[in-house]
């Protein structure tokens, strides 16, 4: 099996199955504030924590600054050596005439490879690679020095990282060429963060577009699941609802591993007769789960008391739980990840989803249907009972 090192980040580390193939050149691609240094942080940071020597090079912003937004997000950067070559004040002030030597890429070059024989690291971050070409007389030398530097680098089995303003002249056709691999950020059209790896040599990963967040502790990915990975052995039986007359028409009940969709106008009662389902399930001891998308806990519990369900009796013996999901805040696969991190945990054997209307306001960039035939498929495969 290939070896492969981690980034830092679970989600990325599934798509590309596994991690980075090490000691090779990879690129970072996306527009201004996309995060693209904050996962160049993290896959440091990984290196840290397994014991490497890693070494950040920053062209465009400031040691301090990056420190400061590093600390934000809970990102610990301690133990990652940090090469600042970013231009002095004095050199970006108008009517100042530089010298040569505050200039040139071979300086640059220099400084680059002995901080690089001095520290020796086995994780190397060049953010942005796409400002040496400002550094450069000609886009022909910039492509040379650059290619030259990476050729030294490799060679003693580093593994690069380098991140570049997509969509901008300069990050040339000739640096992608040569990296192994080219992970993209980009925004799709409701202004969410999308990750998709356009290229990675000699490795197979998750194909498409993967919904990314930035939060208050770095990025979080979610890779977008398919139902063939997920698979599970049960027994083929009918559960009953604990409406006797229901029950009769359904020939005992609802078979396992299937999906039953209850229809009705509002105020009919297709939430009460699902929590007939979770409710009886549980009390055959067998973990149920409802996850409300349009009313509160506390709500769905004094309803419950109302009829005499006893809905809070087999929430505090732990048969069943009530989550209340506010579908605005997520989006589907934050919402499919949450969902089946909890069925994995608690063992649910019997969940539902209430209600399609409050779920589909979760769903952006792909069609209800096929999202929800989706998280479905990849239920019923677990054994659970929709």
């Amino acid at each position: 099996m290939m070896q492969k090192i981690k980034t830092g980040i679970k989600g990325l580390d599934r798509i590309l199955k596994g991690g980075l193939i090490p000691g090779r050149v990879y690129v970072v691609t996306g527009g201004p504030g996309c995060g693209k240094t904050i996962l160049a942080l993290h896959f440091l940071a990984e290196g840290v924590k397994n014991g490497e020597r890693v070494l950040f090079i920053t062209l465009s912003e400031s040691t301090e600054n990056i420190k400061l937004n590093a600390k934000s997000i809970g990102i610990n950067l301690e133990g990652i050596h940090f090469l600042d070559l970013t231009p002095s004040p004095k050199l970006l002030s108008f009517g100042y005439v530089p010298s040569s030597e505050e200039v040139e890429m071979d300086s640059l070059k220099r400084q680059t490879l002995e901080c690089f024989n001095k520290i020796k690291p086995t994780r190397i971050v060049v953010d942005s690679v796409a400002l040496l070409r400002y550094l450069s007389p000609n886009m022909y030398q910039y492509r040379i020095e650059v290619l030259e530097i990476l050729k030294y680098i490799t060679k003693s089995d580093a593994t690069v990282l380098l991140t570049s303003e997509s969509g901008v002249e300069v990050l040339d056709e000739d640096i992608q060429f040569v990296a192994d691999g080219v992970i993209s950020i980009e925004r799709d059209e409701f202004g969410d963060f999308r990750i998709s790896v356009k290229k990675y040599r000699g490795s197979d990963f998750i194909k498409g577009a993967h919904f990314m967040k930035i939060t208050n502790k770095g990025l979080k990915v979610y890779p977008v699941l398919t139902p063939k990975e997920f698979s599970s052995d049960f027994k083929a039986e009918r559960i009953p609802s604990g409406v006797p007359e229901l029950d009769k028409m359904l020939n005992g009940g609802i078979p396992r591993g299937s999906v039953t969709l209850i229809i009705g106008p509002a105020g009919i009662g297709k939430t009460t007769l699902g929590l007939h389902f979770l409710i009886t399930a549980a009390h055959r001891g067998e973990n149920s789960a409802l996850y409300a998308f349009d009313e509160d806990i506390n709500s769905i519990l004094k309803r419950c008391d109302g009829i005499n369900l006893p809905a809070r009796e087999m929430v505090k013996k732990g048969f069943l739980s009530i989550k209340a999901i506010e579908p605005l805040e997520y989006r589907s696969e934050e919402i499919i990840n949450l969902i089946l991190k909890d069925i994995k945990q608690n063992n649910i054997k019997f969940a539902m989803i209430d209600s399609l209307a409050g779920y589909m306001l979760s769903v952006r960039g792909e069609a209800l249907t096929s999202n929800l035939h989706r998280i479905c498929k990849i239920l019923t495969n677990l054994g659970v009972t929709v």
